[in-house]
């Protein structure tokens, strides 16, 4: 069994990635092949499939990318130079309301070397089995720690130039949110424009494979859902959304540990609408949801390309399937690795 074969094995819930994915990302696992290998994670299954599955599909580039010349680090070179979308009115009063509470707390001052940890539960979309995950990193990226197989911490280091997305993304992030917007879609470029010079590595997965605004979407999720992130940066974050063509806001949704919010959502191509899920009082973060929107079949190959799946059995997925659920159970600065009580955010 090739790698091919365990990703069509493991994908059976997952929509298919496309011919074009498929041929790079056997060129980026030839080339991970010859990276030094780093200590393994113990993740649940939700986890370890969608990072493959991800990392996989975001070998497709698509969209517009504008940079400029290469920065010290992940979302902070010169930036993002085109044009924003005007902001959508319904998501930048959520984020609106969201800075208003954020700014009634005490301003952050962080170490850039201090470690965070991050709790996160999720859904298993088969068996509905659910996964804790506990991780740690500094917030410059350049750190981090899991639990491996045999339940020990074990610490290796991070390279937030290839990893993607790490922590370090928000360090000296704007506070506003256009300005955030701006940061945002900068590391989408960066990340689009590493696809193509195979100097990104897709730790977590921002799939770029569904076109840029998408792709901005994706990399919000994941630095919310991932790592610490202050009140005041949730609300910059929540503003940038509001930035990305086609976020809208959707009431009474819950995440993974069955609390009850309101979300950010964004539909692409294949119907899937990926949502971020907040709290309706606090804003706080909550989780995350997708779920499509439509009923989906896989659609037929190419000549010559060979199926995933039986093509005499495509996958099928009608209208309101969730294929993914988490929840951010505690997150906040700790001492150090296998540390979990000290302070900081707890939704």
């Amino acid at each position: 069994m090739d790698e091919l074969d365990l990703l069509a094995e493991l994908r059976r819930d997952t929509p298919r990635i496309s011919p074009a994915a498929t041929t790079a990302a056997r060129a980026r696992l030839i080339e991970a092949m010859e990276t030094p290998e780093r200590p393994t994670r113990q993740v649940g299954p939700v986890a370890w499939r969608a990072g493959l599955v991800a990392a996989l599909a975001a070998a497709i580039v698509t969209g517009t990318v504008v940079t400029e010349g290469d920065g010290p680090g992940p979302g902070r070179g010169p930036g993002f130079t085109g044009m924003l979308s005007a902001a959508q009115p319904a998501v930048a009063a959520v984020a609106d309301r969201a800075r208003t509470v954020a700014d009634r707390e005490p301003a952050d001052s962080l170490d850039p070397t201090a470690w965070a940890y991050v709790e996160t539960l999720q859904r298993e979309s088969q068996s509905h089995e659910m996964s804790t995950l506990s991780d740690w990193y500094t917030l410059d990226g350049l750190h981090y720690a899991g639990v491996d197989d045999s339940g020990r911490i074990t610490v290796f280091n991070g390279e937030p130039l290839r990893d993607v997305p790490s922590q370090a993304f928000l360090l000296d992030a704007p506070n506003d949110a256009e300005g955030m917007a701006r940061h945002v879609y900068a590391e989408v470029d960066r990340i689009i424009q590493g696809e193509r010079d195979h100097t990104i590595r897709g730790e977590i997965g921002v799939d770029t494979s569904r076109g840029r605004d998408v792709a901005a979407f994706t990399l919000v999720k994941q630095v919310l859902l991932s790592f610490y992130v202050t009140p005041r940066q949730q609300a910059a974050l929540y503003g940038a959304l509001a930035y990305i063509p086609g976020v809208t806001v959707i009431d009474d949704v819950a995440d993974a540990a069955g609390r009850h919010g309101q979300a950010f959502g964004i539909t692409d191509s294949q119907s899937v609408r990926s949502e971020i899920i907040i709290d309706s009082r606090t804003y706080r973060y909550l989780g995350t949801r997708a779920i499509f929107t439509e009923d989906w079949t896989e659609p037929s190959h190419p000549p010559g390309i060979a199926p995933d799946s039986d093509p005499a059995h495509p996958l099928r997925f009608p209208k309101g399937t969730v294929i993914e659920l988490t929840a951010k159970m505690a997150s906040g600065i700790v001492s150090g690795p296998g540390e979990r009580e000290e302070g900081g955010e707890s939704p």
